[in-house]
Order: C-alpha cells, then structure tokens, then sequence
C-alpha cells in the first residue's frame, strides 16, 4: 500500500527505486524500504539473467550475527530434522526423527507416544556421547522448529533435561536459517531450505509435488490412528523427503563455510 502511492506496482519498479529512497514512509523507517528495495533488485537481475544471484552482506561485529554465529565445522558435526504433525491428539506428534552424521543418514519413526519418548531420548544420548567425545561438535538444523520441539519433548515427557540445559548453554545447536538471512542477500522469494538449493546445488531425490499427496495421507491416518494403514509408498517418500532435508543442511552449511571465507578475504565487506 505505501509504494503503491509512489507509483511502485512491480518486482521491476521496486528494484529500480533510487537509493536513498526518494520518500518518507507514512509508517516505519526508510531503512526497511531499502532493504525491501535490494532483495527486489537482487531477484530482478536472477529474472533477467536466469541464475541464482547472491551478495555477502557487511556484519556488525558487535552484532555477532550471520557469519559470526557459525562455528568452527567438525567431521562430528550432527544435521538434524524432524517431521512432525501438531494435529496428533492430544500435543501433536514428532513422527520422525532423522539426521545425517559422518556421512551416513540415520532415522526412527516416532508413530505413538511412547515411540516419541524414545526416539528423543535416544538421539540425546546419542548426540551426548558424540558431544563428550568432541566438545567441539553442532547440531546443525534449519528454522527455529528442532530447537523448539525439543524443548517441548524434555517439558511433554520430563526426561533429558540436563542434557538439553548443556546443549542450550553450550550453544550445540545451530539455526542455519538465521545465519542466511544475516548473512546473505539472495535473489529468492523465499529464503526456504529448497530455495536455496540452486545455490549449494544440492538434488532432492524426492519431487516435492509428488511427496505432499504423500504426507497428507500419511498424516490423516496418524491423526487418527491407523498409520499402520499407510502405504509403502507414502512411508518411503517421507522417509527420502527427510533425508534431502538433512543431507541439503549439510550441503549449505559447506556453502557457508566457503562463503564466510570469501567474506574474510574480502575484508568483512560485500
């Protein structure tokens, strides 16, 4: 509605705003325009030029965000990622637990209750003792969503809590999104974990659009429980939906690593 009255319609219009930009905001800061103004002008030139285009973005180092919230890489380092469904009666249900680690894809399914117990206990545990054997080591996972529904499985079933406390307070876990979006400008529309695939160049296995057909029937028979009438076929195309999803967080966050090292070379800067 506010560029609107500037006669901005377009992806087009917005990219070719001039900096600073020629108008006050009825509401908010000119500094939100600009930025709206640069994420247009970054997916109008991957439009036109029919490539993923991306720029470094400069950081504050008082800030410690983006690039600086990547630590060290390790050859233990853990890629996690879970399917859930918050439908499940009576909390909602983390039906797979899936990670990739030291080149392998791991994972359980976590179809009852005391299934999900289980699977969260025991991949603490494991994650533990890779932790005790490397101080060192990360759980890597993309979006705000692990992180969280791991603290709602020590609170749902009051069980690892001094686990998850050393793995909070040690900072194990690392959000791979927030580290792109601090980070990295892209000509994306959506800063999404396949979004940004034509960048690493990860290939999924499994095609999206066949996959969703796929999990919404699995997941109405889960939430009403009678998963144990779920297809093969729906079972193996999650089970491949999560592996991509753990395998491609770990293809970006090799894609970081490089970027942050181009970003050093250059001085901090774009």
């Amino acid at each position: 509605k506010e560029v609107r009255q500037h006669q901005v319609n377009t992806l087009e219009d917005m990219a070719s705003l001039p900096i600073p930009i020629p108008f006050t905001p009825a509401k908010g800061v000119a500094e939100t325009y600009v930025k709206l103004r640069e994420q247009a002008r970054l997916q109008h030139q991957s439009r036109m030029q029919q490539r993923p285009v991306h720029e470094r973005l400069p950081l504050d180092e008082e800030e410690k965000q983006g690039f600086f919230k990547l630590p060290e890489p390790t050859h233990d380092d853990i890629y996690l990622d879970l399917e859930g469904d918050p439908l499940v009666e009576p909390s909602g249900r983390e039906y797979m637990f899936g990670w990739y680690h030291l080149g392998q894809y791991n994972l359980i399914w976590a179809e009852t209750a005391d299934a999900e117990k289980a699977a969260f206990e025991t991949f603490m545990d494991f994650a533990l003792q890779v932790k005790l054997a490397n101080p060192d080591m990360h759980i890597y996972h993309f979006g705000a969503y692990e992180q969280s529904a791991f603290k709602r499985l020590m609170c749902k079933y009051a069980t690892r809590e001094n686990e998850m406390d050393a793995f909070l307070r040690s900072r194990t876990f690392i959000d791979l999104h927030g580290v792109v979006r601090h980070s990295i400008r892209a000509g994306v529309e959506r800063y999404s974990l396949k979004d940004l695939e034509k960048y690493h160049g990860y290939i999924r296995q499994m095609d999206l659009r066949i996959l969703s057909g796929f999990k919404a029937e699995y997941e109405v028979l889960l939430e009403t429980g009678r998963q144990a009438e779920a297809t093969a076929d729906a079972r193996n195309a999650i089970v491949k939906y999560n592996e991509d999803d753990c395998i491609s967080t770990h293809s970006l966050h090799l894609w970081l690593e490089a970027e942050r090292q181009l970003w050093i070379d250059e001085g901090f800067a774009i």
